[in-house]
């Protein structure tokens, strides 16, 4: 596993050392009297603390002491920048994961013999987790009921907690939908989505529009809902399933999401 590149720049594969662990966890824990404690989590997993940091340490090489120069400043421009830092499982991998994160430190060594080379250590914040890995879009229409079944696959070993949900409704104006997953989510909808609109769910930013505007206070947790996120797709199948009020069966449903791996 080798971090390649951050905010769109290749980073020194020369001598490479990489810390690319994770951090810790977020224990949740308040010690209690009696030498007892109390796990905030129960039986939930706990979630990684962020940030926490990972640190890059190569060689930057040049063909002389001006080129030299160039590559080490390309670098050290890059010293709180935020952006994506990516990673591969192997250096071949044509898969990408990525997290967000920001370089926070630049450090260089330089000795009298570093002509053509001089090492570095870059220190970056991430700020977000898990990594997100392959992209997938699944899609589907509502069935003669009014009810459909979505399967969506992540592909990874970490949940996701940022699908993006997309209704868009066909023949007539859509009325309502509850957005289901068994034991997890209950999510309830009422307003009125024109045939001509989107109701658009990011269930990672918590924002909900109706044709491009805010609809955040049509949206309700129903009575079956038990997790804190909207929406989360654990490795393997989640089965959403989702019940509309109005429109026609050829409306569409699509969830957005990608594999997350830790």
């Amino acid at each position: 596993m080798w971090i390649t590149r951050f905010a769109s720049n290749t980073l020194p594969t020369v001598m490479p050392i990489q810390d690319i662990g994770l951090g810790r966890i977020e224990p949740g824990t308040v010690q209690l009297p009696g030498g007892r404690v109390h796990d905030a989590h129960g039986d939930d997993d706990a979630p990684v603390a962020l940030p926490y940091r990972i640190t890059i340490s190569a060689e930057v090489f040049g063909t002389g002491s001006t080129s030299l120069r160039t590559n080490i400043n390309a670098i050290r421009a890059l010293t709180g920048q935020r952006g994506d830092l990516v990673r591969k499982q192997t250096p071949t991998a044509t898969e990408r994961e990525t997290v967000t994160a920001r370089m926070e430190q630049f450090e260089q060594r330089r000795d009298s013999d570093h002509i053509q080379y001089a090492p570095i250590r870059l220190t970056f914040l991430v700020l977000s987790h898990p990594w997100l890995g392959t992209s997938h879009t699944v899609s589907t229409a509502f069935n003669t009921s009014g009810t459909l079944s979505l399967v969506c696959n992540n592909g990874g070993n970490a949940a996701v907690e940022d699908a993006v949900l997309t209704v868009t409704p066909h023949g007539t104006a859509m009325t309502g939908m509850t957005i289901k997953v068994s034991g997890a989510t209950d999510l309830r909808w009422v307003g009125t989505l024109g045939t001509t609109a989107a109701l658009v769910v990011d269930c990672g930013a918590a924002t909900v529009t109706n044709d491009g505007a805010d609809a955040y206070d049509e949206l309700t947790i129903g009575a079956d809902h038990a997790q804190t996120a909207w929406l989360r797709l654990e490795p393997g199948n989640t089965t959403i399933t989702i019940t509309r009020t109005g429109a026609e069966n050829s409306s569409v449903v699509s969830v957005v999401y990608r594999d997350g791996w830790a």
